[in-house]
């Protein structure tokens, strides 16, 4: 299978998470954000000492306001405390500055809440290994070729390609 989210952990933390009410945040069930928000990072902490920045950051994930209108796969960006998804969404960024939107998962739900074309992956929401997973519909394929992977693979082993959201930038 190829992978073509491109460096995920780092891009999905800035956007993918939102506030809750609780001091432990959204993380462990992002769907718990309740509407007119979705879980994403409302800010960043990185070692001390060390020049912050979104490969060596860990986001705090809590419930913030979300974009209405937003549908899965529309374009986004990362934002810390800003999101630009809806609710129960998270930005997957392709490169810097461009990604698109995916839904959270949904255990209670057949496909565990993905559409039939997609598969609940594992994505890390920040660049350290303190991340939280976030849990995310998107499309798997396996590879055309004998190839390998051309891209990132997730933090779970499992090689994605989320083709809705490979469009041209």
């Amino acid at each position: 299978m190829a992978v073509v989210l491109v460096g995920v952990g780092a891009l999905v933390q800035a956007c993918s998470t939102s506030s809750s009410s609780g001091a432990a945040g959204c993380d462990g069930d992002p769907n718990q954000c309740g509407a007119g928000t979705t879980c994403w990072a409302k800010d960043c902490t990185c070692a001390a000492g060390v020049s912050c920045g979104s490969a060596n950051c860990t986001p705090h994930l809590a419930c913030l306001p979300s974009v209405s209108g937003k549908k899965p796969h529309d374009s986004c960006a990362n934002k810390i405390g800003q999101p630009t998804c809806s609710d129960h969404q998270t930005c997957v960024e392709l490169q810097s500055g461009f990604g698109g939107c995916l839904q959270f998962c949904d255990d209670s739900k057949p496909n565990r809440g993905c559409p039939t074309i997609e598969t609940c992956v594992d994505l890390r929401a920040g660049g350290t290994a303190d991340s939280p997973v976030l849990h995310v519909c998107a499309v798997v394929e396996a590879d055309a070729g004998a190839g390998g992977d051309s891209g990132t693979v997730t933090d779970t082993g499992t090689p994605i390609r989320d083709a809705k959201s490979e469009l041209p930038i």
